[in-house]
């Protein structure tokens, strides 16, 4: 088996359900780890399943492109800007 080390910073949002994966698995007796939750979750997602996930991160992403055009070309300044993207970061 081919394995490698990726490293990434986890959102609290995230952490927490790590944790309670955890805490699923010591109640089957299984001791779990990081790399084991991860390869369950990953090898078993369909991309059906990745694209419903994904959804908002793709239309927050979109919309932040589009600002970022809007600031370019002047449309808005960067105050507008940085007021627009907290209000994207709070809904995705």
């Amino acid at each position: 088996m081919n394995s490698k080390v990726v490293q990434f910073r986890v959102s609290e949002k995230a952490h927490k359900r790590l944790a309670d994966c955890r805490v699923r698995l010591r109640s089957h007796t299984v001791k779990p780890n990081l790399d084991m939750i991860l390869n369950a979750i990953l090898e078993n997602m369909t991309l059906a399943d990745f694209d419903h996930y994904t959804k908002g991160l793709v239309s927050a992403n979109n919309a932040r492109s589009k600002l970022e055009k809007m600031l370019s070309e002047g449309r808005i300044t960067q105050v507008q800007m940085n007021e627009l993207i907290a209000n994207l970061d709070k809904k995705s």
